[in-house]
């Protein structure tokens, strides 16, 4: 037996009775960045004091901008689990799709999807910046090696599957094709040839009466609103015959701010995203995200630490990366 494959049966081994939690963490307020690379670093501080890693999608923006001022972020992030996901205006986000559209071909959109993952946008006009390296190949030159997941919560399908594509001939190992969970079956393991979709069977996300986020209520109501006990619920209630695969998802700018991310009304003429702008996009004077109270702040903080406290020492704690392991053992 091959150490590799020992490797993968034992992991599909210590996977097999403990339910598994990925903690995911999009990073994209490249308006905020000082913000964005302090959370990012105390986050992976918390993962780190328990034993754990987090799973944190970069978008090549925010890759940038740490690169440009904030090289301690990178630094702090060395060693937890990189995946990657896209943001306005680049061409796999809902209502920027226009320079992929166009083309008739698949082969023609892959080729022009790995033009905008192998070089940066200029952020006011969305073009190509020839010569400047940017999109996933800047996150995987940066952290020195392949973001292992991709998000892909565009709806287009044809797109989606030129993207895949393209995303695998990169290195990727798995996407998230939608931003919900999915429908739990037997078998939580769904490939697109080479790609595995990230399992998702609970997403501990919106909560409470208003369904909401629950970063926005867990300091006025934590009663409701504190992720830990609703995760807890949720295991227990759980029937299928085999361990639940939960995702933890926030962004780093919920931790400081509420409303808007900083950039939406460079790219969207209203708060709720619903009509695009055309470039050029604005890309100062329009920020109407407000920076949370020290109370709140405090709140969503003690919140997170204590549910990683307790997964680490009650769950599998893994990163997309892990999972992919675990599944292609079971493939095997």
């Amino acid at each position: 037996m091959s150490a590799v494959l020992s490797f993968l049966l034992v992991q599909l081994a210590e996977a097999s009775d403990r339910p598994t939690i990925t903690f995911v963490m999009n990073v994209h307020d490249h308006t905020h960045v000082d913000e964005s690379a302090d959370t990012v670093i105390r986050a992976a501080g918390i993962f780190r004091k328990y034993g754990v890693k987090g799973d944190f999608y970069l978008t090549g923006p925010i890759t940038q901008a740490y690169v440009n001022e904030r090289s301690d972020a990178v630094s702090a992030l060395r060693d937890m689990g990189i995946s990657y996901h896209v943001r306005a205006p680049h061409p796999l986000s809902d209502g920027f799709t226009g320079p992929l559209t166009v083309l008739r071909t698949k082969e023609q959109k892959v080729a022009v999807i790995k033009q905008y993952e192998t070089y940066a946008q200029d952020m006011a006009t969305g073009e190509l910046k020839s010569g400047t390296l940017g999109g996933y190949t800047l996150v995987k030159n940066t952290f020195g090696r392949a973001p292992s997941c991709v998000g892909l919560g565009i709806g287009n399908q044809a797109l989606k599957e030129a993207a895949m594509e393209v995303y695998g001939s990169l290195g990727a190992k798995c996407v998230i094709t939608t931003h919900a969970s999915s429908s739990p079956k037997a078998d939580p393991f769904t490939w697109y040839g080479s790609l595995l979709e990230r399992p998702g069977d609970i997403n501990i996300t919106r909560m409470g009466e208003r369904n909401d986020f629950w970063w926005n209520h867990i300091e006025s109501d934590p009663t409701n609103y504190d992720p830990l006990p609703k995760m807890r619920d949720a295991m227990k209630s759980w029937t299928l015959g085999r361990i639940p695969y939960i995702t933890s998802l926030i962004h780093e700018n919920n931790f400081e701010r509420s409303g808007p991310e900083g950039w939406t009304l460079s790219y969207y003429t209203d708060r709720s995203k619903k009509t695009i702008r055309q470039p050029a996009y604005p890309l100062t004077g329009v920020d109407v995200s407000k920076s949370r109270n020290r109370k709140d702040k405090d709140a969503i903080w003690a919140a997170y630490e204590r549910w990683v406290q307790w997964a680490s020492a009650n769950m599998r704690v893994a990163t997309s990366e892990e999972i992919y392991g675990t599944a292609l053992a079971a493939k095997n």
